[in-house]
């Protein structure tokens, strides 16, 4: 029978688990509609075989998720419009999904299989075989826990109505007891005749075999009922165990998983899953309060029977029992109001921002018949330290104002989520503790605290209950992003998921931050740290305290990522990092991600892997003398190796590939791939740059960056930077011999002839040129590290037109009409632009 077939047939929490496996971004129809064509694709021995890590079946996956989204779409075209637009709907998801995150289609739909084979197995009896993801045995094995209690307590509530049934029929028997009494009371107040003594008689037999039935019954009821109280309080047991399971393990598992998403951008587990555990929790523990509560009854029933011994009741557990269950109910309740889309971690006053909550047992317990409200505020930790301790000193305090902080709860009744979302909050203002000795206030971490009240049991029960946010740092300009954000992964990367508010580590091995920064990194710029980098900035770390060693699992302590300056710099470890991360998300991601960049790796190793290339080969590497920077490494005819470093603002001009295309010294990107194919993909060149126009009527150009060929170490090769008089009257500026120019040539009547050999010119370094200006640019190198940056030049060169004409001449600018453009532009036809 097919596997599809086999889980429609599933009943109680079976069902319900493998239906809660889809959900609105992958629908159960999907896998409805296309059963048979998902299992012959995605199920048995050779899928599980596959990885998704190992290169050689990358290309194999990705043509099975190409087919599945075809598929899709194919089935839509059959179906009425309701499903149609729903499949439609989940393939343009499916399609967005394949190009942020290749293989996780594949990945979720072998592990959706995974865990239908698993529960059908288990729920028939099967021996279950090996399972390759050990969540989906967990996920299994409380399906089945949940299965076995749903039973027992099923079996208990069946005891408990024969009980109640028993109890009804005793108080029958002590009815007529009671009425044969009476009437024995008065056949003694007649005269004794042999009628009335035989009545008498009959009455008296009739009495004590009623007696004898209802002490019988009763004695069936009591031990009844302490067998009953057995089972409740074994069921309870494995109640709690199973609720401390979901609660304790898979939730604060979720919890966790959804902090460390924050430092990696993914968090895609739904809380569909758990909702229905928490749901099939509190309906097991309503309905055993509720047998409880029967059982209570029964028993006020057996002490009303007052003719009879009651002695089996003296050791009766209700109570305790009872109690058991409140506190069982008031966990799941507290617990399962968690927050479901926190707000930003780093929270910028005045700036608004969305946070949702959801209390997952909601719908079960029926709040939405009376919906409460839901307010938030922001404390501090030291705050949210005495709520967790139940200091009811910090019940009421808060220490900033929020405005639109008032909401009231909702219910989907179609998804059963009963939730707040907040889309509006904004902090207005924030107060902050005194500073500790050398604490930055980027350091200081605060949270929000929702909190509700709402009764249930028609009044009988009252909760108020509360929960937190992740820490947040509050921040009041963005120059204090990136210290905030050095907060909040450390916090979001070695905290505890059972901590104290917000206890952290002062300090933790190299390994764990080895693979925090890594998956960072690796999520903003969609390529993973390789060995040799990790190693890289295991020296860097070093280097800050050389009692270190690198080849070491030693200790870095917080103070060493964020406040420590690296050796010889005005920055940190941290800084460092984060800026290079931010320029390989933003300015550098393709060739990145297709490995063309070496990344982290020292100047001197930089050097030995490229003395022994051809000329011309080159590699990329993070530069070390300042943030945002990037340095192209290259090796010449004669072995030596040249370095030119660019910064995010030069790339932002002309990006990585166009100025690699356009350096003829730059032949192959190491070890031997030509770069044009390793880089043209990436040009954003124009095709027919020459004369091409724009919609207002002017011609395109685009920058070029030239090195001269053979004058890389010659110093007069470079030109001077643009000095702000450029172009004033009385201005006298000479070339020197060697410089290559580039001419415009432009139809424009605004340009004379002689002035048709202007250029624009961007990006030069000092050099020894005779000039004489009324104001001059300072003239700082921008890279003390790298001696060859300042012997270099960036020509950028304007493309009109007419024909490029590269030239070397000798002249002189007088009171040039020059035109300055930054970055991009355009000229057109007009004098007056």
């Amino acid at each position: 029978m097919a596997l599809w077939n086999q889980v429609q047939q599933l009943r109680g929490p079976a069902l319900r688990t493998a239906q809660s496996l889809y959900g609105d971004q992958f629908p159960i129809e999907i896998r409805q509609y296309l059963a048979e064509w998902i299992e012959k694709k995605f199920h048995g021995p050779g899928v599980f075989a596959l990885d998704p890590k190992d290169p050689s079946h990358e290309e194999y996956i990705q043509q099975l998720i190409e087919e599945f989204i075809a598929a899709v779409d194919t089935k839509a075209k059959t179906l009425p419009k309701e499903p149609q637009q729903k499949l439609l709907q989940a393939s343009r998801f499916f399609k967005q999904r394949n190009k942020e995150e290749p293989l996780s289609i594949f990945k979720f739909l072998r592990n959706c299989l995974s865990m239908e084979k698993c529960l059908v197995d288990q729920m028939s009896g099967c021996v279950v075989g090996i399972i390759p993801d050990s969540k989906v045995r967990e996920v299994a094995e409380i399906v089945e826990r949940l299965t076995s209690l749903t039973a027992k307590t099923e079996e208990t509530g069946k005891i408990m109505k024969w009980m109640e049934q028993e109890i009804q029929t005793i108080n029958l028997h002590y009815h007529e007891i009671q009425n044969i009494n009476g009437y024995a009371s008065k056949l003694d107040e007649q005269s004794p005749t042999e009628q009335t003594e035989r009545f008498k008689n009959e009455i008296i037999l009739r009495k004590g075999l009623r007696e004898q039935d209802t002490q019988h019954r009763i004695n069936r009821v009591i031990n009844t009922k302490t067998d009953f109280e057995n089972k409740i309080s074994i069921i309870i047991s494995q109640l709690t165990d199973l609720q401390a399971k979901v609660l304790n393990v898979q939730l604060d598992n979720w919890k966790r998983q959804q902090q460390l998403a924050a430092n990696t951008s993914k968090f895609n587990d739904s809380l569909d899953t758990l909702q229905l555990w928490c749901e099939d929790l509190a309906g097991l523990l309503w309905n055993i309060r509720f047998q409880l509560k029967s059982a209570e009854r029964v028993k006020q029933g057996i002490l009303q029977v007052t003719l009879v011994s009651t002695d089996g009741l003296a050791g009766d557990k209700l109570s305790d029992l009872q109690q058991k269950i409140l506190q069982l109910l008031s966990a799941l309740v507290s617990q399962s109001f968690i927050v479901e889309v926190q707000p930003p971690q780093v929270l910028k006053t005045n700036t608004k921002f969305p946070a949702t909550v959801r209390l997952l047992v909601g719908g079960r317990l029926n709040v939405q018949m009376s919906l409460p409200d839901v307010s938030v505020s922001i404390i501090s930790e030291e705050v949210a330290n005495g709520l967790v301790q139940h200091d009811p000193a910090s019940a009421n305090l808060y220490n900033g104002k929020l405005l639109n902080s008032v909401i009231t709860m909702d219910y989907n009744q179609s998804s059963s989520k009963f939730f707040a979302e907040f889309r509006n909050l904004k902090l207005t203002n924030i107060v902050r503790k005194g500073k500790k000795g050398g604490e930055f206030v980027t350091e200081e971490k605060f949270c929000l605290k929702f909190k509700t009240e709402f009764t249930l049991a028609e009044g009988e029960l009252n909760f108020k209950i509360w929960t937190l946010s992740l820490p947040v740092v509050v921040i009041v300009h963005g120059s204090q992003d990136e210290n905030a954000w050095a907060t909040i992964f450390w916090d979001n990367a070695f905290s505890d998921s059972r901590r104290l508010p917000f206890a952290v580590p002062e300090s933790v091995p190299w390994s764990y931050l080895a693979d925090a920064i890594n998956v960072r990194f690796t999520a903003d710029t969609g390529r993973s740290l390789t060995a040799s980098n990790l190693q890289f900035l295991a020296q860097k770390f070093c280097s800050i305290y050389p009692q270190n060693k690198p080849d070491t699992n030693f200790m870095v302590k917080w103070a060493h990522f964020f406040k420590d300056l690296m050796p010889n710099r005005g920055f940190t470890m941290w800084e460092w990092f984060y800026s290079i991360m931010k320029l390989t998300k933003e300015q550098l991601r393709n060739p990145w991600r297709y490995g063309l960049i070496e990344g982290f790796v020292s100047r001197n190793r930089t050097e030995d892997m490229l003395r022994t290339c051809p000329d011309g080969t080159f590699l990329l590497r993070f530069g070390e003398s300042e943030k945002s920077g990037i340095a192209i490494a290259w090796v010449g005819s004669d072995k030596r190796v040249s370095f030119l470093l660019l910064t995010s603002k030069e790339l932002g001009t002309r990006s990585l590939p166009d100025r690699i295309l356009d350096i003829g010294q730059l032949k192959y990107v190491y070890p031997d791939i030509d770069k044009k194919s390793a880089f043209g993909k990436f040009s954003s060149d124009p095709k027919d740059p020459a004369g091409s126009k724009s919609k207002e009527g002017y011609v395109n150009f685009f920058e070029k960056m030239i090195i001269k060929k053979g004058e890389e170490d010659d110093p007069s090769s470079c030109v001077n930077q643009q000095p702000a008089a450029f172009g004033q009257s009385g201005s006298n500026f000479q070339w020197p011999n060697t410089f290559s120019q580039t001419s415009l040539i432009s139809p424009s009547s605004a340009f004379s002839p002689a002035h048709t050999n202007s250029s624009w010119i961007s990006s030069v370094s000092p050099c020894n040129t005779s000039s004489n200006f009324d104001a001059m640019a300072p003239l700082t190198p921008s890279n003390q590290e790298y001696p060859y940056s300042s012997e270099f030049h960036d020509l950028l060169e304007v493309i009109g037109i007419g024909n490029t004409v590269e030239t070397e001449m000798d002249f002189t600018y007088n009171e040039a009409p020059l035109m300055e453009l930054s970055g991009g532009g355009q000229f057109g036809n007009n004098t007056n632009m």
